[in-house]
Order: structure tokens, then sequence, then C-alpha cells
């Protein structure tokens, strides 16, 4: 990592979890080579997150327009189901475009996102840590 951009000539960026972040902190050469920044969730109301979603969905292999983005109901849950994130949208999208496929039916829909029975990762990661017994501590770290 130290050397990428350098070798290359390009700029690096480094995207990832709060994990991530510690291992780059943990190494003083590393954390002086990148600013550290949050990125805020995508909201449903956003015009980006609205360009996103109808992309999405022009490049889905259905045989119907679905208009998602028509539906503010339907972005709403989109987003939500995805928990803000770019990649698990884009998930959440691919995987109703597949139910929409198998089912015959073509179309994303409300019906569609229910069909896939898709568990936010939040809610996935909040499941684990309660069966692992896990505590957040004071520091921020989950014991």
């Amino acid at each position: 990592i130290k050397s990428i951009g350098e070798d290359c000539g390009c700029g690096v960026a480094l995207f990832g979890t709060p994990e991530g972040v510690d291992i780059i902190t943990s190494d003083p050469q590393l954390e002086r080579r990148f600013r550290h920044e949050i990125l805020s969730p995508w909201e449903a109301t956003q015009d980006d997150t609205v360009h996103l979603l109808h992309n999405l969905e022009a490049n889905l292999p259905l045989r119907k327009t679905s208009n998602i983005v028509l539906d503010p109901t339907l972005v709403a849950k989109i987003v939500d189901l995805g928990d803000g994130v770019i990649g698990h949208i884009r998930r959440v999208v691919l995987e109703a475009a597949r139910t929409a496929i198998q089912t015959g039916r073509e179309v994303i829909d409300m019906k569609t996102i229910e069909a896939i029975g898709w568990v936010p990762l939040s809610a996935r990661a909040d499941d684990t840590r309660t069966r692992l017994g896990a505590k957040l501590h004071d520091n921020g770290v989950w014991h």
C-alpha cells in the first residue's frame, strides 16, 4: 500500500470498515499517507440516489421497465435494505432483478422486493453479535 501510488503514478483511495481504519492507523507511515473521511449513507430523497437507481435499472436484463425511481416508497425500501451503502443497494437491486426474472414477473416493484427476503447487513451483524454474546465496550470495540 505504501508505494502503490508512487509506482503507478496515480492516487490511491481506501474504503472500508472501522476495523480497516484501525489497520491504517496502526502504522504511522500509512496514517500520514491517507486522509480519513467518513462517508454518509445514501438517502432515498437525494438526487444522487435516484440517479444511481435509475442507472442500475437501465442496465438490468428485465423485459419490463420497473420505473423504480417513480415510486418514493420503493426507493426508500431499497435504500433501507441496503443500509444506505452503495454496494448493498446494488446487491438488493440485482437480487430483485434475479427474482423478477425467475418468477416471470420481469419487473421490480414492492412485491418483488418483499419476495427476495433480504435482511440488511446491519440486522445480520446485530443478530450475529447477539448470538455470540458480544458487547460494545466504552472504547468502541466489540468483545
